[in-house]
C-alpha cells in the first residue's frame, strides 16, 4: 500500500495565528471537524488544511453559550445566571493566565 499523497492538519485560530491541533488522515479529521461543529458552546474557528496549503473545510468560531435550558424560552433569570457563570469562568481564566505569566517570569530570572 502506498503512502498518501497529502497529509492533513486541523488548525484552530488562537490569538491572531492558526495553530495545528491534530494531524491525521482526511476522513478522521473530517469526522473530528463534524463533531466539533455539533458541540454546543463556544469554540474557536477551525480549519482543515492539506499539506500543500489548500483549505479543505472550515468551521467558524462560535461565541454563543448555551444557558442549559431544555424546553421553552429562556427566562431573564436563566440568562442572568448563565452570565454570572460565564463571568466567573472568565475571572478564573484570567487568574490562571496571570499565574502562568508569573511562573514564566520567575523561570526566566533563574536561567543564567
Amino acid at each position: 500500500m502506498s503512502s498518501p499523497k497529502h497529509t492533513y492538519r486541523l488548525k484552530t485560530f488562537v490569538r491572531d495565528a492558526w495553530w495545528t491541533i491534530v494531524v491525521g488522515r482526511l476522513a478522521y479529521l473530517e469526522g473530528w471537524l463534524d463533531a466539533a461543529r455539533e458541540r454546543p458552546g463556544p469554540r474557536p474557528a477551525l480549519r482543515l488544511v492539506r499539506s500543500d496549503g489548500r483549505v479543505m473545510a472550515e468551521a467558524g468560531a462560535k461565541i454563543t453559550v448555551s444557558i442549559g435550558q431544555v424546553v421553552g424560552f429562556a427566562t431573564p433569570e436563566q440568562y442572568e445566571a448563565a452570565a454570572a457563570v460565564a463571568l466567573e469562568t472568565a475571572r478564573q481564566l484570567r487568574e490562571h493566565e496571570r499565574r502562568r505569566a508569573d511562573l514564566r517570569i520567575v523561570r526566566e530570572q533563574r536561567e543564567p
